[in-house]
């Protein structure tokens, strides 16, 4: 669940920063304010839906497993003891628990922080009078509120402003009720908390607001000069701001919406530029959607399938052609099965050891190998003679070690009893062994 949440964030974030880079060099110089915003909710959209999305790559038949041979296997020396994880696990399965923790609190602190913004602006809106108008409703306030909307509610400030601009104010915070703005901007605060780590989203939600001041602008300036509309904004430039969450009338890159009211408007042409964001789409489509299909498994191999405990794992020394002995001669560790194993159906396994929960996790399939076995491990069983000599190979990848490979070979099955060897070969001076499993199906 970590790791995979950690992943879905990274994804996400990178959905994101392909988005605001897009919409930085393409689009955001462009007049078209209503398609840039459909394009600014979309890619919030896509950013965290896509990750979530599986697409399986075109399938490309592979080599059969019992054609990789057995010095492909990684050359590294055995342990005397019970333990085979590799050590840094148990360090980096902290440091990952330590990252979502903080993760974690700091989005239930800024869930928090927008549930008590959303209560502040009910109790705002419930501590006025309301006047009925047709399509909102207008809070006429005396006191130093700054003049500002929230949904259909909006709210003027009468004590700084004349009947003429009081209409002006209206006719902008009118558009932002009509055109919903204040879903945008809960749906993008919402995710900001969600993806407080990443400065890109706060750039975009920014973006976003500053997009709908440029449209509710451009439909109210339309009554007066962009000289006197101007003019008024820079009269209530000097209002606080009460709330995050409120569409504020000048509280919003100011400077960008003067400049934008004299802006020549874009030629239609160049509305071309939008289809652009397909190409976007597909790259990121595949980027973070696009999967390996897992095979599934033959089905002679479904005896295999199931959780298996660990009953036996003893190291047998080949001590260079000699005696075989029960205890090797050179230390370090291999790569070797675990305490507990879990084979999917669906081609994937679990595996961990009792002293370590976080669990690996990869790939599996069994194969036909015409390894000749020690006459004395093959069992007289008729089902367990039809695996003996059956090659399991596991695959998967070690953050620091890269892709690795568990090949036994099955000595005996019944449906409740596995046994099986993994060789290991001769390096340099030091001899060559096997580890003998037993395992019982849980």
């Amino acid at each position: 669940m970590k790791s995979g949440l950690l992943l879905y964030l990274f994804e996400a974030t990178c959905c994101l920063t392909l988005c605001a880079l897009f919409f930085k060099l393409v689009l955001a110089k462009l007049t078209f304010f209503g398609w840039n915003r459909i394009f600014l909710c979309a890619a919030s959209l896509v950013s965290i839906i896509f990750p979530y999305m599986s697409i399986p790559y075109p399938h490309i038949p592979s080599l059969p497993h019992n054609e990789i041979a057995q010095s492909s296997l990684p050359h590294v020396p055995v342990s005397i003891t019970h333990s085979y994880m590799v050590p840094t696990l148990n360090l980096l399965y902290w440091l990952e628990s330590i990252v979502i923790y903080v993760y974690l609190i700091g989005v239930l602190i800024l869930l928090l922080r927008f549930a008590l913004q959303l209560l502040a602006v009910f109790r705002l809106i419930a501590s006025q009078a309301v006047i009925k108008e047709k399509g909102y409703y207008l809070l006429k306030n005396k006191r130093h509120f700054p003049t500002c909307s929230f949904f259909n509610y909006i709210i003027v400030n009468t004590d700084r402003l004349d009947e003429t601009e009081i209409a002006q104010v209206i006719a902008h915070e009118k558009v932002h009720a009509q055109q919903w703005h204040s879903l945008d901007l809960l749906a993008l605060q919402l995710l900001c908390s969600i993806f407080w780590f990443n400065p890109l989203m706060w750039w975009l939600k920014k973006q976003a607001q500053l997009n709908h001041e440029y449209l509710a602008d451009a439909a109210a300036h339309r009554f007066t000069t962009p000289l006197a509309y101007a003019q008024l904004m820079v009269k209530l430039a000097s209002e606080d701001s009460l709330c995050p969450l409120l569409h504020n009338f000048s509280n919003v890159q100011l400077k960008n919406r003067i400049i934008m009211l004299h802006h020549t408007q874009t030629a239609s042409a160049k509305k071309l530029r939008f289809l652009l964001s397909l190409p976007l789409l597909a790259v990121m489509l595949w980027l973070v959607s696009c999967e390996q299909p897992i095979e599934a498994i033959e089905p002679d191999q479904s005896a295999l399938v199931g959780t298996w405990i660990n009953i036996d794992r003893t190291t047998v020394n080949h001590n260079d052609g000699h005696t075989p002995r029960l205890f090797p001669e050179r230390t370090g560790g291999i790569v070797a099965l675990t305490e507990e194993l879990t084979l999917h159906a669906n081609g994937t396994f679990t595996m961990y050891e009792k002293e370590n929960t976080h669990p690996i996790a990869g790939t599996w399939r069994a194969s036909e190998n015409k390894l000749i076995l020690p006459q004395l491990w093959i069992s007289n069983d008729a089902v367990s003679a039809s695996y003996a000599g059956k090659s399991l190979t596991l695959r998967f990848q070690n953050a620091h070690l890269g892709l690795q490979t568990i090949q036994i070979q099955c000595i005996s099955l019944s449906d409740q009893k596995l046994e099986a060897y993994q060789p290991y070969v001769k390096e340099g001076g030091l001899s060559g062994g096997s580890i003998y499993y037993g395992y019982i199906k849980q």
